[in-house]
């Protein structure tokens, strides 16, 4: 699926909540959708997309810097980290 045609599923929902998870865990879903899903109010979708080696980092930044621990953990056993992310002082 493009990115486009995404856009326009999501937007319209058309997209069930479980389709949404099946793309925010799979390692071939693009930057882009990505991108768009993350954000998602659901939790599980974000910890999905925390987790994916395809999540730009860009996208697990702001994640982390917005998220609660359990979001951060997630993100702490994405492959494709390759940096250490310093806690946020709240």
């Amino acid at each position: 699926m493009t990115v486009k045609e995404f856009k326009m599923q999501y937007a319209l929902g058309a997209l069930s909540n479980n389709s949404l998870q099946e793309i925010a865990k799979d390692p071939n879903t693009s930057k882009g959708i990505l991108t768009i899903l993350s954000s998602d109010e659901d939790h599980i979708i974000k910890s999905w997309i925390a987790s994916n080696p395809n999540t730009p980092i860009k996208i697990l930044t702001k994640l982390y810097e917005h998220g609660n621990n359990g979001l951060r953990w997630w993100i702490s056993k994405n492959p494709g980290i390759k940096i250490v992310l310093e806690p946020v002082k709240t």
